[in-house]
């Protein structure tokens, strides 16, 4: 049988003991039904350890660390999807899609022709939940981090906070652009080190952010002669990247 696989931070590995807590404890050992003795997989901050099930205090669950070794479920190459909001349960779907392949963070943008609006209390409550996603996702598919999820800001919010560098490149699929194919654009690339790719909400994004992602050195590109969904586009571009210039290959 699989081994189970829980995350844990850093700060709670004193030694060759690790504590488990909160809600993970609790699925452990009033859902899973392990008990003292059993085999678990513990993993923090890229490292994973083969655990056993020492004891069961209070709430939390002690376990004591035997072979650490680096997670191979990262891939060598950082992805950041720039997501437009979209309504419903898309983005729960493209979290977890996304996860799966391998993008590092995911930033939640309130773009122009977003129809979602959310209040700061809204939001915090609906980021809980969809960091869970994301960490049930990271979970499943093996994953030796635990990919962000952050927002809601506005696009000029975030653009504003980084650093641009040589060895980042910027997409943006397009349904305007014509020229500049994703693949011929992958292709031309040699030591990049970060993606990041805006994806717009179901409308797409407005000209003008268009307009200031290229301020900011953003390439846009075509995925192709047909109109992608949100939802779609989102998992098709970071799979492209992923396999051009990743492990997807």
């Amino acid at each position: 049988m699989t081994q189970r696989r829980f995350f844990i931070p850093q700060a709670a590995i004193e030694g060759d003991k690790a504590w488990i807590c909160g809600s993970d404890a609790h699925h452990l050992r009033n859902v899973l039904r392990l008990e003292k003795g059993d085999e678990i997989i513990i993993v923090s901050e890229g490292q994973e350890y083969q655990a056993l099930i020492s004891d069961f205090v209070d709430n939390q669950v002690l376990c004591t660390l035997r072979d650490a070794t680096v997670g191979l479920g990262e891939p060598p190459l950082e992805v950041i999807l720039l997501q437009g909001m979209p309504k419903g349960e898309k983005l729960e779907l493209i979290i977890q899609k996304a996860v799966e392949i391998g993008v590092s963070k995911i930033v939640l943008l309130d773009t122009q022709r977003s129809v979602v609006k959310l209040d700061s209390s809204k939001a915090e409550k609906r980021l809980t939940r969809w960091r869970r996603i994301a960490l049930e996702a990271a979970k499943q598919c093996r994953r030796s981090i635990v990919p962000q999820v952050e927002g809601i800001y506005k696009l000029s919010q975030w653009l504003e906070g980084q650093k641009q560098s040589e060895e980042t490149l910027f997409l943006v699929p397009w349904e305007d652009e014509r020229r500049a194919g994703i693949g011929e654009v992958l292709k031309e690339q040699k030591g990049i080190g970060k993606v990041i790719i805006l994806i717009g909400p179901e409308g797409g994004l407005a000209e003008g952010e268009v307009a200031e992602a290229k301020r900011y050195g953003a390439r846009p590109v075509t995925l192709g002669p047909r109109i992608l969904r949100t939802e779609t586009a989102a998992i098709v571009a970071p799979a492209l990247v992923l396999y051009q210039l990743g492990d997807l290959n």
